[in-house]
């Protein structure tokens, strides 16, 4: 999937709090949580099972994925956005509202 931007506060908003991002979560249920996948691990080098974060969501409209989105690991209060613009453009503009914040695209923030 292809890198489309990020939601992120406005410029007069305290942030996006990661918290109100996992309550979006539950809230919608266009977003599933990533399957676990099964890994092996390099220092055992057993079979693992890797889970991903809580914070990491899938987009399924009509049953396909189009888009993911998941919480920045770096100490930005973003979400980042991938998958196909046009489909996922209008979803993450309502997420980004929900949460207060703002849709920018890859082109947006270059």
């Amino acid at each position: 999937m292809d890198f489309l931007g990020v939601i992120q506060a406005k410029s007069d908003s305290a942030g996006i709090d990661k918290s109100a991002w996992l309550a979006l979560i539950e809230r919608r249920r266009d977003l599933l949580a990533p399957e676990p996948v099964t890994c092996v691990n390099p220092f055992t080098r057993k079979h693992a099972t890797a889970y991903p974060p809580k914070t990491a969501v899938r987009l399924f409209i009509d049953g396909k994925l189009i888009g993911s989105f998941g919480w920045a690991e770096n100490d930005e209060n973003v979400v980042i956005v991938y998958g196909d613009l046009d489909p996922v453009r209008p979803v993450a503009a309502e997420l980004a509202a929900e949460l207060g914040g703002e849709f920018l695209t890859a082109d947006q923030l270059t």
